[in-house]
């Protein structure tokens, strides 16, 4: 096979992935999960430091969405699912939070 100037001389399967709670896991995950902080980042929906982007931070395996509009996250949720799609990732709403710090939204106002 050829792939660019790299010539590979045969195909490997792989039957096999990284073992859960492995060193290479969270590197392996990041560089897979890379098209959805890209998304995120190129939306600039969420929360700044100063000029720095920090509406999604990431350790390990997990995602914390910031941001200081509702709507906003919705829309990076949408964003997170969209693309999550793209690369077989779902996220499971069910080991999901959410938290607000400030004045609450009373619905019924």
């Amino acid at each position: 096979m050829l792939d660019g100037n790299v010539v590979i001389p045969h195909l490997v399967i792989i039957r096999s992935g990284v073992r859960q709670g492995g060193v290479l896991s969270p590197a392996l995950f990041n560089i897979y999960i890379r098209c959805v902080i890209d998304s995120l980042v190129k939306s600039d929906l969420g929360c700044h430091v100063y000029d720095v982007y920090v509406g999604c931070l990431m350790y390990a395996d997990d995602i914390i969405l910031l941001s200081a509009s509702v709507v906003h996250l919705q829309s990076m949720l949408d964003i997170c699912r969209k693309e999550g799609s793209k690369i077989d990732i779902m996220f499971n709403a069910k080991k999901s939070s959410l938290f607000t710090v400030g004045k609450s939204y009373d619905q019924n106002r």
